[in-house]
């Protein structure tokens, strides 16, 4: 892939790249959708992406008409999980905190089974932005909640940032800018 996709550098970054792309379809198409709600685009998710010559910045972006995170961890989650965030109720209230915590892995989705490879999606998006090589910015959008991430290549240190909307958004969307050469748009 190295040879058709350049600023994928080695098998590393592919690997995180292809990790953080499969988790994100693959959470929507096993959460969003909670069959006894009513939905505009049930089960569809999109997918696009963009390389700005000017500012050296490919974008790719991800999102789904689903219930949202604070929807899918009621409706989802197995009853330790469950216990989990009743124990953390005061975090639930901002739906960027949700974000927060999921992305640092603080609600991991099989916390008790050692089988599962999978439950630890939010993580692999913030591991593609800390290891893809190039300054990266990260933002999530859930409920009203914004989430936004920035990792800097040089000082090797990542920013997080939390905000809300002004609406719902409904559903969930990602969006990544990597800055190819290190573009300096951060």
């Amino acid at each position: 892939m190295t040879s058709i996709v350049p600023f994928i550098k080695n098998d590393v970054i592919q690997e995180y790249f292809e990790d953080a792309l499969t988790e994100v379809m693959a959470n929507s198409v096993e959460h969003a959708y909670i069959e006894d709600l009513p939905y505009r685009e049930k089960g569809k998710w999109w997918l696009c992406g963009h390389y700005n010559k000017t500012n050296n910045c490919l974008e790719f972006s991800f999102r789904d008409y689903g219930v949202g995170l604070r929807k899918t961890l009621e409706y989802n989650s197995s009853e330790t999980i469950k216990k989990y965030i009743r124990q953390i109720g005061h975090h639930f209230s901002d739906d960027s905190k949700i974000i927060q915590l999921l992305v640092n892995d603080e609600i991991p989705k099989y916390k008790n089974n050692k089988n599962k490879v999978r439950g630890y999606g939010f993580k692999k998006f913030k591991e593609l932005a800390n290891n893809i090589g190039y300054n990266c910015e990260m933002k999530i959008f859930s409920g009203k909640g914004k989430y936004s991430y920035i990792y800097d290549i040089n000082t090797k240190n990542g920013k997080e940032e939390l905000g809300s909307l002004d609406f719902d958004l409904g559903g969930f969307l990602i969006n990544w800018k990597i800055y190819v050469d290190n573009g300096d748009k951060l």
